[in-house]
Order: C-alpha cells, then sequence, then structure tokens
C-alpha cells in the first residue's frame, strides 16, 4: 500500500487557508480595535452624559481577538503537557542490554542507526519517542512472549514511523489541531492521519515480511492481553488496523454532522469578515468626523452637532448630540 496523502494534504491546506485567514483577521481586527479604544479611551471623559453605542464590528473584532488567543493558548498548553510528559517518560526510562533476538532484527533490517532500549515492565509493550534521536523503546515482556516474527513485525512497524517522521508530522498536526479548536473537522481529519500512519507502517511490516500473519497473531496477542492492557505499538484505533488486515478495507467512518456544520458556519464567517472587514467600513467612515476647522458634509452633523473642541469620534461610535 503507497503511502497515502490525501489526508496529509488535506489538513495542510485546510489549516493554511484558515491560518492565512485568521491572522489577517486578527490583524485588521486588532488594529481596529486600538483605533476604536484610543477614541472611546479619548473622548468618553468629555461624553460622560452621552450614550456610547459600540458598533457591531466592535463586537466581532473583539470576539476575534479573543478566539486567536485562546487558540493560541490551547496550542501552548497542549505542547507544554506533551513536553512535560515526554521529559518524565525519558527520566523513568533505565535501559537494559539489548537482547541477542532483538540484536538479530536490527542486524537482519540495518536498523542500527535506530536507538533501541528495552525496558523492564511487566506490559508487553513497544513505542517510539524522540525528535531529533528517535528511539525505539521495546519490553523485555514482550522480547520474551512474542516469537522472532511476532516481535520482526513489531520492531518494523515502529521502524517505518521513525523513517517518516511521524512524531513530528502528529505534533504539528494536533498543535495545529488545539489552536484551530473553532474548526472542529481539523481535529476529525488529524485522527484519520493517525490512523493512515498506522495503516503506512502495517502495510511496510507486510511488504518486508511477505505475510501478514506475524502482524495479524501481534495484534490479536493485543486484544486477548491476560490484564487487558493493548500493546502499545497496537495503537488505537487498533480494530480499524484488524479490520484492515481481514478484510483489506475499512468502513470509512462519516465526519458528525454537527462538526461539519460547526466548521463551516465558522469558516464561510471568517471569510465574510475577511471580505466585509471593519477596518475597510472603517476607512469609508473618515468622512463622517466633524471638525470644528470645516463644515459638517454629513445630514446627522449639520444643525445637531455644536462643540467648541475637535472631535474625532466616527459617527457609528456614538449618538450625535441632541
Amino acid at each position: 500500500m503507497n503511502f497515502r496523502v490525501v489526508t496529509p494534504l488535506s489538513i495542510f491546506f485546510i489549516s493554511a487557508s484558515i491560518l492565512v485567514l485568521g491572522f489577517t483577521l486578527l490583524e485588521i481586527n486588532i488594529q481596529f480595535i486600538a483605533n476604536s479604544l484610543i477614541t472611546v479611551c479619548t473622548n468618553v471623559l468629555s461624553d460622560l452624559q452621552e450614550h456610547v453605542h459600540f458598533n457591531f464590528y466592535t463586537l466581532l473584532s473583539l470576539l476575534v481577538l479573543a478566539t486567536g488567543i485562546l487558540g493560541l493558548l490551547l496550542m501552548l498548553r497542549r505542547l507544554v503537557v506533551f513536553l512535560f510528559s515526554y521529559r518524565k517518560l525519558g527520566s523513568h526510562l533505565k535501559s537494559k542490554s539489548i537482547s541477542q533476538k532483538l540484536n538479530s532484527i536490527i542486524r537482519k533490517h540495518d536498523l542500527e542507526y535506530i536507538s533501541f532500549s528495552i525496558i523492564d515492565s511487566v506490559d508487553s509493550t513497544a513505542y517510539t519517542i524522540g525528535f531529533f534521536k528517535p528511539k525505539i523503546i521495546v519490553s523485555n515482556r514482550m522480547i520474551d512472549t512474542f516469537s522472532f516474527k511476532q516481535l520482526e513485525a513489531v520492531v518494523l512497524h515502529e521502524s517505518y514511523h521513525v523513517r517518516h517522521f511521524h512524531m513530528w508530522l502528529l505534533l504539528f498536526s494536533k498543535l495545529i489541531s488545539s489552536l484551530l479548536f473553532f474548526v472542529p473537522v481539523i481535529e476529525v481529519l488529524v485522527q484519520k492521519l493517525i490512523l493512515e500512519f498506522e495503516l503506512a507502517a502495517d502495510a511496510f511490516v507486510i511488504e518486508t515480511q511477505r505475510t501478514k500473519s506475524h502482524l495479524c497473531s501481534s495484534l490479536a496477542l493485543s486484544l486477548t492481553f491476560e490484564d487487558g492492557v493493548a500493546l502499545q505499538f497496537a495503537t488505537p484505533p487498533i480494530t480499524q488496523r484488524i479490520e484492515y488486515l481481514v478484510s483489506g478495507s475499512i468502513d470509512s467512518n462519516k465526519i458528525d454532522l454537527k462538526k461539519m456544520t460547526v466548521s463551516v458556519v465558522t469558516v464561510t464567517s471568517m471569510f465574510l469578515l475577511f471580505v466585509f472587514n471593519p477596518s475597510r467600513i472603517n476607512a469609508d467612515l473618515r468622512d463622517l468626523v466633524c471638525s470644528d476647522s470645516r463644515e459638517c458634509q454629513t445630514n446627522d452633523c449639520v444643525s445637531h452637532y455644536e462643540s467648541d473642541k475637535i472631535n474625532f469620534s466616527p459617527a457609528i461610535l456614538f449618538s450625535p448630540r441632541e
């Protein structure tokens, strides 16, 4: 099975488009809010007896700004949690000497460039950690329990993740999904990406071993393990992986209608805000500013506005004086 690119490209193009649109809106609305707040602050003291009416675009600008800040905070939170967990995991790793069985697999497939560690664990686990120096962790329980071919299937599966930088891609995708939390379909695509990475790694194992029986038996062990703990290399959705190995296809999960609706409405709203952005409207209102140095050119000002001070408040922000 060739490595699928539809989902990664979909995540990239959708996320990139939303990010460009989002940052543009943030820049537009931050500028608009700054101008509005400055105007309000400089005039509110002199207009205490007047009713201050914020326009619709000011409220939308505050909403856009709050959404952007919340997205950045969620992304930062996920990154901090990941780094903390990664460091905690690394500090608890107490590597043992590599067994002869694992050494034979490493030499057979020229995997010397990958670091391996054997940990003392009661669970049959295997997983990959690290970014700049990836390391495959294998428990001694797995080495003792699995046959040579079953252990080989596990090692080949993990090595495929290392070779194709899946750790980096998944971290980046999850950070993007946190940043774009207001577009739920991104999270759905990330989960689909995880599944496709697992299927691609499984396909590599089958292609290398020229059979899927060893991989199937390894996955079966994860479902029948005595204490109910799933193998780490058999990451969810393990049932879909087994389904694909058995039938050669997977029933595609339909995207939740609610998530799709929220995503479409959100992106459409962002696009409309971009087209009808408040900065353009604010620029169109520059001629509505009354000044004591020239005659007013609007119906709102004529015969209704008198002041001995320069007022730079847009007419749309404040009610005219009676």
